[in-house]
């Protein structure tokens, strides 16, 4: 059993460990290994320079440096490198600093420098029996947290009434709401994130973009497709529902590697179902993307012409080749024998090309084709929006050249132009940089990123998230 003496002592412990190890911490010296190996080895680095302009860069790279200091704390270090990669793209990106040799989730240090707000919970509770409260006020469960939101002056504050994540403690303040078009959250490790799409749904859900509240206790019964929409947001799998008898509909939350065989199973589970229907519905908000190969057994139910995918070339240097080396050496990769022969010719081209943009496969466009067309379904909506990126950005130029398919929504990340990511890990152990090693042929005559892909069919605020599935269908009628 640990007592309460013993945890302040692990406590007091980890603090001073935290206070050695940031002794030799030197923010400079740190800013100065990212900046060599992101300008080496990145491959967007120099395509957004020659875009942006020498000029702008210059602007940009001299107003961080002047924020540089030796006594910078690592929160504050990280968010200035975050800030100079930002210049560059706005995803495929990550810089972490090293907690006791481990991506830290949980900063110790952010958690101690979190502000809080004033809160009792039975005056809370109290508070919340007014008659005239926000639609935003009142306690909500959002995975490992619970919430109370509060309106104070102009803006939603909400804290933490419990969680079982042991970085954060009550009354630490998790997110704020400024506007309907803003909000800042905060990440398990306490990093912020700019929301700017905020809604009430139904009288017990909040939607903070990519973040889903739930009432604590519920106020009122919500419509099936409040919940058939809350229920497509808080899931990590994919599932297959019928709406009604000519509609089929696929959640896929992620075309994530580890969901590809999960992916295929449920297609082909339900394929003959899906081929007797007149309309599909594929809804991919926010999915964030995954691996090429999870999405292509949808490819046979939107295809009607042959699809051509314009294929990436590859940055060599001797960072990036330790790629193919790990692929053969790291069993992590599950990469099978020909998967490993694959890796060590491409390593070996990689090798003979250093500085130079090389191509791993003899052909700048691929051509996928079917024998057939299927009859059904006629009509495929793709729901999107802003929290779309990278493979399922690819998905989409995939989807968008048959002639079944109309897309419905807002308009996605804009993160699938360069990409193939990896990561590294500094000199000094404190920080691991994830960067990306291709950029597609497509560039720079039909580039995707920073503009995302567009839908057919934009859906304005006037028309609720919830009420897509139902838009779509009435556009197919």
């Amino acid at each position: 059993m640990i007592t309460k003496m013993s945890k302040l002592l692990l406590l007091t412990a980890s603090i001073f460990a935290l206070q050695i190890q940031a002794e030799d911490f030197n923010c400079k010296n740190e800013f100065k290994w990212l900046e060599e190996t992101f300008s080496k080895n990145d491959a967007g680095y120099q395509y957004v320079i020659d875009q942006k302009g020498p000029l702008a860069f210059d602007v940009h790279d001299g107003l961080i440096k002047k924020k540089l200091s030796d006594n910078l704390k690592p929160s504050e270090c990280t968010k200035l490198m975050a800030d100079w990669i930002g210049f560059f793209r706005s995803g495929h990106w990550s810089i972490n600093y090293i907690e006791n040799n481990k991506v830290s989730e949980n900063s110790t240090i952010n958690s101690i420098e979190s502000p809080e707000v004033a809160f009792e919970l039975n005056e809370f509770n109290d508070y919340l029996k007014k008659s005239k409260l926000h639609p935003y006020e009142g306690i909500w469960n959002s995975g490992s947290y619970k919430i109370g939101i509060k309106k104070i002056k102009d803006e939603f504050i909400g804290f933490i009434i419990s969680s079982t994540n042991e970085s954060w403690s009550e009354k630490q303040i998790k997110l704020t709401i400024h506007s309907e078009n803003k909000a800042t959250y905060y990440m398990g490790d306490h990093s912020p994130v700019e929301i700017k799409n905020i809604s009430s749904i139904g009288d017990n859900f909040i939607s903070l973009g990519f973040i889903s509240l739930e009432r604590d206790v519920a106020i009122d019964n919500s419509s099936e497709d409040i919940k058939r929409y809350i229920k497509a947001l808080s899931v990590d799998n994919s599932y297959f529902e019928i709406i009604n008898e000519d509609t089929a509909y696929i959640r896929i939350p992620s075309f994530g590697g580890e969901y590809r065989q999960e992916i295929a199973e449920l297609i082909k589970k339900n394929r003959d179902i899906i081929i007797s229907k007149d309309n599909l519905i594929i809804d991919i908000r926010n999915n964030g993307g995954g691996s090429d190969s999870s999405y292509n057994p949808l490819l046979e139910f939107l295809y009607t012409n042959p699809i051509r995918t314009v294929g990436v070339e590859f940055l060599s240097t001797k960072l990036n080749n330790q790629r193919m080396i790990d692929f053969i050496e790291k069993d992590s990769w599950n990469f099978d024998e020909a998967g490993k022969k694959w890796a060590k010719e491409s390593y070996d081209k990689l090798s003979k090309r250093l500085g130079q943009w090389v191509s791993l496969n003899e052909n700048d466009v691929t051509t996928v084709t079917y024998d057939s067309v299927l009859p059904k379904p006629n009509n495929i909506a793709v729901l999107i929006n802003e929290g779309v990126g990278s493979t399922s950005e690819q998905f989409l130029l995939a989807a968008k050249q048959s002639r079944k398919v109309k897309l419905f929504g807002k308009r996605t990340a804009g993160v699938v132009d360069v990409g193939n990511l990896y990561s590294t890990r500094s000199d000094s152990g404190y920080y691991q940089l994830s960067y990306a090693l291709s950029k597609s042929k497509r560039m720079p005559d039909n580039v995707v990123d920073e503009r995302g892909i567009a839908p057919d069919y934009y859906m304005d605020k006037s028309i609720k998230p919830y009420e897509w599935i139902d838009f779509a269908l009435g556009i197919f009628k």
